[in-house]
């Protein structure tokens, strides 16, 4: 390497090290100096800017991420702490309640953080669960009405335009980045409302995510999260996979990978055992970044599965769970989980020991609940069985909706529950029952 442009990025070095606050060893100074190199090179290959501009604007870049991180960091142990205040307090609370003078319950009450029980008692409904039903219902919803409001609903389900709408996609991330885009360049004005409808939504959860915890930024290119079909790449193999997607991806991908085919290939295996599809871990995997809105396309149509507008709806659920998490466990749920076991045994060992062998015995259904939430029991053992399982359960719901009046008479029974739950009496009770099952389907407005 030249003196000048060694001197250069080492200039660009102490000023990543200064935005940090902590010094920085010599093997990290190494990889800190690639790093800028290697981005220097990309930006001088886009811009036309000199090396030592390039380098400069590398270094500026790199140390506005590290300060950036910094400052995340120290908010997130703040806000993790005052969650993990909160939890901790609610389980105590709930396990007074649950154990009904006879000690503490400190089984159900953990418990209860993560899904709701039908039963009257203090802050059971406040669950992780509850947060995601909620929230994926309110995206999903607000998605639905503005399609049907514009006319639009059946185009979006029927795949029509799905290209269209996904290249505009493609531009109003680019837009919103500030880079270069041809938003309407499609020349469909549908496929351009469309495609506004989904991106409202986007930045929506990505504001809400932000505020509890998570550090997502304006991705320029962005249509939706990528569907990787573990089974289609690892029947690929690594190789070609590798040779698939490299020419599709970005110069950005490559920012922080000094060997391309060392990245392709911890990518593949990550991708084909599909470890990519919790939620516990945010910041697990590494972002692909592609050149075009058509070489994404074509990626999903060779390794991902399902249609554009599944993966969309699909992304909405993905928010919501994470918006459940990151409320009720902070930014690293799984380790708040196992600390939280931890922390009840310690302080209750002593003085009751009855509720912690509880809490012990319960734990494999507890865990078990919680993948749920997180999306550990969501990875299938054979992606193709569980494509057609799923397709199998969908023809069996739509059979059976000929008979709803019929199959939904056991409802009766569940209102009246959570009517009593809600405090009404038995006539009021009973009378509900019969007339909701008298009134039949509601108009559109009140289905909407």
């Amino acid at each position: 390497m030249a003196a000048p442009r060694r001197s250069w990025l080492d200039a660009c070095a102490t000023e990543v090290a200064a935005a940090s606050g902590r010094a920085m060893a010599s093997h990290d100074v190494q990889h800190l100096l690639d790093l800028v190199d290697r981005r220097g090179q990309r930006i001088a290959r886009e811009t036309g800017l000199s090396p030592s501009q390039a380098a400069t604007e590398a270094g500026r870049q790199i140390a506005a991420a590290a300060k950036a991180l910094e400052a995340f960091s120290r908010r997130n142990a703040l806000m993790n702490m005052a969650t993990r205040v909160a939890r901790r307090q609610r389980i105590e609370e709930n396990a007074a309640t649950l154990g009904r003078g006879k000690g503490l319950n400190l089984a159900d009450a953990v418990a209860e953080q993560i899904a709701a029980r039908n039963t009257p008692d203090k802050g059971n409904r406040a669950s992780s669960e509850a947060i995601w039903v909620a929230r994926r219902k309110e995206y999903q919803g607000q998605l639905i009405l503005a399609l049907r409001k514009s006319g639009l609903l059946s185009a979006f389900r029927s795949g029509a335009l799905e290209k269209e709408w996904g290249t505009e996609l493609f531009n109003l991330s680019r837009r919103a980045t500030g880079a270069e885009h041809d938003v309407g360049g499609t020349g469909n004005a549908q496929a351009l409302e469309i495609a506004n409808a989904i991106h409202g939504i986007q930045q929506t959860t990505r504001t809400r995510l932000n505020s509890l915890g998570e550090s997502i930024g304006d991705y320029s290119g962005f249509i939706t999260h990528t569907v990787h079909d573990m089974d289609k790449i690892r029947r690929a193999g690594d190789a070609s996979w590798a040779g698939f997607i490299g020419p599709l991806l970005d110069e950005r991908t490559f920012d922080d990978a000094p060997d391309r085919a060392d990245f392709l290939k911890k990518a593949w295996n990550a991708l084909s055992t599909g470890v990519h599809l919790t939620d516990t871990d945010p910041a697990k995997g590494r972002t692909l970044h592609f050149k075009t809105a058509d070489g994404w396309l074509a990626y999903q149509q060779k390794f991902g599965h399902g249609s554009l507008a599944d993966q969309v709806v699909s992304s909405f659920d993905r928010a919501a769970r994470k918006e459940a998490l990151l409320r009720r466990w902070g930014t690293n749920p799984e380790a708040e989980f196992n600390q939280d076991f931890q922390w009840l045994r310690t302080k209750y060992q002593p003085t009751d020991q009855e509720a912690v062998v509880s809490l012990e015995r319960s734990r494999i259904k507890t865990q078990a609940l919680f993948d749920e939430l997180t999306g550990k029991s969501n990875i299938p053992a054979n992606q193709l069985a569980h494509e057609i399982n799923a397709g199998v359960r969908a023809v069996a719901a739509m059979a059976k909706l000929g008979s709803v009046a019929l199959t939904h008479g056991s409802a009766f029974a569940t209102k009246a529950a959570e009517l009593r739950y809600q405090g009404a009496g038995w006539l009021e009770r009973t009378t509900d029952g019969f007339t909701s099952l008298a009134k039949g389907r509601g108009k559109g407005e009140l289905r909407d």
